[in-house]
């Protein structure tokens, strides 16, 4: 009798280890990479000059201009900026954000950040045979799909997270394997520390260029102008730079992307020195750290 009650001790106890196991089992990813696509981490180590395949996501995309459009893409471990990527005007109009693509690319280094350059890429879409467009009017985010530029060489591009459900209303949640908005990082305290600590910036930062970031607390430190050397006019980029917390920040308002006429680039050209604001935008490196604009909230 002892015998037999002790081989059902046995037999429950492998069998509570058997379910433990199985619930320990990690989940499948959300949106899986295809065969011979390149995780961020992949993209990061491969050598300068590698054609590479990504599977990433619109958060932006520059005005469509001369058969190119520059994307700001994002997918849930890091950021792939194309520049001048190759489109049609039909296909740039299609660039809503969350939307997924497929690209082939060039591993560049422009001015010390990683980018995909040369870039082509196809739409991907759920099997249901729902395109980007129902899915963005379902979500309801802020239009950055790609348009023309005005003849000031403006275009436009709203904040990623702005409108993306109205108050009370309802909707059926596009696939998440095919649709992805990200909420914006905030790197106030890794500049801040960086700063404190001495560490060389471009390798904290390394992870999260061309990354939606958020900064809080900006001091304005210098008075807005046209063009990087001040030599510009209205409708061209906007720079300035200001502080957060020890850490110096430049900022820049591109035409194409929050152009003449936006909020944005308006808030911008009324910046005085000294106010305090928080800030939006698309973490860039540029022989220093810049941040590529598209949301400003004065502070209160």
């Amino acid at each position: 009798m002892k015998r037999t009650v002790g081989w059902i001790a046995v037999c429950i106890a492998l069998l509570l280890s058997s379910c433990t196991a199985q619930e320990a089992e990690p989940a499948a990813p959300i949106d899986p990479k295809g065969e011979g696509v390149l995780t961020w981490e992949e993209f990061a180590a491969a050598p300068e000059g590698e054609r590479v395949v990504l599977e990433t996501y619109v958060q932006a995309a520059e005005a469509w201009w001369n058969g190119v459009c520059s994307i700001y893409t994002q997918d849930r471990d890091g950021a792939y900026f194309l520049p001048d990527a190759s489109c049609t005007m039909d296909e740039a109009e299609h660039l809503f954000p969350g939307t997924k693509l497929r690209v082939t690319a060039t591993k560049s280094i422009r001015n010390g950040m990683p980018v995909a350059e040369d870039a082509q890429f196809e739409l991907l879409l759920p099997e249901t045979g729902a395109g980007p467009e129902e899915d963005a009017v379902a979500a309801k985010p802020g239009s950055t799909a790609a348009s023309v530029p005005a003849s000031d060489g403006a275009g436009s591009a709203s904040d990623p997270s702005d409108g993306i459900q109205s108050a009370g209303e309802a909707f059926e949640a596009p696939d998440p394997a095919y649709f992805y908005i990200v909420d914006a990082l905030d790197i106030t305290e890794i500049l801040t520390e960086a700063s404190e600590s001495g560490e060389d910036l471009q390798t904290v930062l390394h992870p999260h260029l061309g990354k939606y970031v958020a900064l809080r607390g900006v001091s304005i430190a210098s008075p807005v102008r046209y063009r990087e050397d001040g030599t510009g006019e209205p409708g061209n980029d906007l720079f300035f730079e200001g502080s957060a917390g020890k850490a110096a920040c430049r900022f820049q308002a591109c035409s194409y992307l929050t152009g003449n006429g936006t909020d944005v680039y308006e808030a911008a050209e009324a910046l005085r020195g000294g106010e305090t604001i928080g800030l939006k935008g698309f973490c860039f490196w540029d022989e220093g750290f810049v941040l590529r604009v598209t949301a400003i909230e004065k502070s209160e």
